[in-house]
């Protein structure tokens, strides 16, 4: 397959929103290793695993209840379906009418939770309230990133995401004072920093838009091409989520903050690849299938290769890194941060074959690879959790990452007629690509300077 020709110009603009989404999650990344660090050692494992359980049982919810509105509205951007001020117009009317929908079904899924963690714990009564309130606050978050990346605003994106990430930490200072209580202080901040990010967000598109409009039409196309990719989204919350409530109803919350400590550090592996992958989907949705394939090709090995090394890294580091972050008692840690860095990979390299899968218009070929991995997922933390705790939580994290990422591969080497070792292997060619888009990249910066 030959290069596109605007290959350089593609690659120049995904470099510079990839600097930028870099920086921000470098940005990101202390703020959050700061957040983690002070919160899990004031906290304590007991009450961090309360706190984990609220960050993931509205991600859950929302995962399966939003029918895939924020994926189809991207969609509709990339390919000029219609006016800014409609497609805006028909997202705010969605979660505004939406939001008030999932927080009743929420309420409902929380109810028959309670009794699946292990009977009515005394930390659930602080947090069960946010829970719920959190629910059509985080749709309207997600929504509310979606136009911003659907019209590729990344800078902006970049800077309310570093506030997104600084007013939790400043939120719980504040509200600890107030309050006097730690984990009530951390879900106040926790409700209140999604709520500033969502309305930042609208406002900002909003000003872009001559005007609001809604269009029936219009949101039946958005749902048509984000239902089939819904079952995807809903899926990889589950294979990311649902260890937590395993944990949590045979081990105790205690077990879920040791296991929360692990996937927070595991997860920082993924801040390049996130970088790239954030604006690579806006750009690689609006391009042409074998432009696009080629320019998939060259930027999954260059993320393979990176990946493999830093994943080595953490693997030989990773405990002076957990004891600097969380300190002696988060020991048990270590064990399932080891198991979950075999998944890191597989699970870097699934976000650029998802965004193909986009833009060849497979979402539902991406739904059943997830449910397939969900499947496994399930049947896996089914099997090992309440054996081996949370190692068999990674574990079967780990496999389920392996599993998607397989079948995708598989996949997408047939629909683009790519060989593998294409998607694998670097070669000189691609090796003098990268350099030369880097130098133009730092060229241009220099002469702004």
């Amino acid at each position: 397959m030959s290069p596109p020709l605007n290959l350089h110009a593609k690659f120049l603009k995904l470099g510079k929103f990839s600097l930028s989404c870099f920086t921000t999650t470098v940005i990101k990344m202390l703020i959050n290793l700061a957040k983690n660090a002070i919160l899990t050692r004031l906290l304590g494992p007991e009450a961090r695993g309360a706190f984990g359980l609220l960050n993931a049982t509205p991600s859950l919810v929302v995962s399966f209840g939003n029918l895939g509105f924020g994926l189809g509205t991207v969609f509709l951007i990339t390919k000029n379906k219609a006016d800014l001020g409609v497609i805006t117009g028909n997202a705010l009317l969605y979660s505004i009418l939406h939001g008030i929908l999932l927080a009743c079904f929420g309420a409902l899924f929380i109810y028959y939770e309670d009794s699946f963690v292990g009977g009515h714990n005394h930390l659930l009564t602080v947090i069960l309230p946010f829970m719920v309130a959190g629910i059509p606050v985080l749709l309207a978050q997600n929504m509310g990133f979606d136009l911003l990346l659907g019209t590729q605003d990344i800078h902006y994106m970049n800077m309310i995401n570093i506030i997104a990430t600084l007013l939790p930490l400043v939120g719980i200072l504040a509200f600890w004072f107030i309050t006097g209580d730690l984990l009530l202080s951390a879900s106040w901040a926790w409700l209140g920093s999604m709520a500033v990010v969502a309305i930042t967000a609208f406002i900002h598109v909003i000003r872009r838009s001559a005007s609001l409009h809604t269009s029936i039409p219009l949101m039946k196309e958005a749902f048509s091409f984000g239902l089939r990719g819904n079952i995807s989204q809903f899926a990889n919350a589950i294979v990311r989520r649902v260890d937590i409530l395993f944990l949590s109803h045979y081990h105790g919350m205690q077990e879920v903050g040791f296991y929360a400590a692990a996937v927070s550090i595991s997860e920082l592996l993924l801040t390049l690849p996130s970088s790239i992958a954030e604006p690579f989907m806006p750009i690689v949705m609006g391009m042409e299938k074998d432009d696009g394939a080629y320019f998939s090709s060259m930027l999954i090995k260059y993320v393979l290769a990176v990946m493999s090394v830093i994943c080595l890294l953490l693997a030989l580091f990773c405990k002076p890194i957990l004891l600097l972050m969380f300190g002696k008692e988060f020991i048990p840690s270590i064990a399932p941060l080891l198991w979950l860095l075999p998944g890191m990979l597989p699970l870097a390299l699934y976000q650029f074959l998802k965004a193909d899968m986009y833009r060849l218009n497979h979402p539902g070929l991406l739904s059943w690879v997830s449910v397939i991995a969900m499947a496994a997922n399930i049947l896996l933390n089914f099997l090992l959790i309440p054996r081996y705790g949370t190692s068999g939580a990674a574990i079967a994290s780990s496999i389920s990452y392996t599993i998607s990422t397989g079948l995708l591969f598989i996949c997408y080497c047939r629909l683009t007629s790519i060989p593998a070792k294409n998607l694998l292997i670097l070669n000189k060619n691609d090796i003098a690509l990268i350099k030369n888009t880097m130098f133009k990249i730092l060229q241009r910066g220099a002469k702004k300077d």
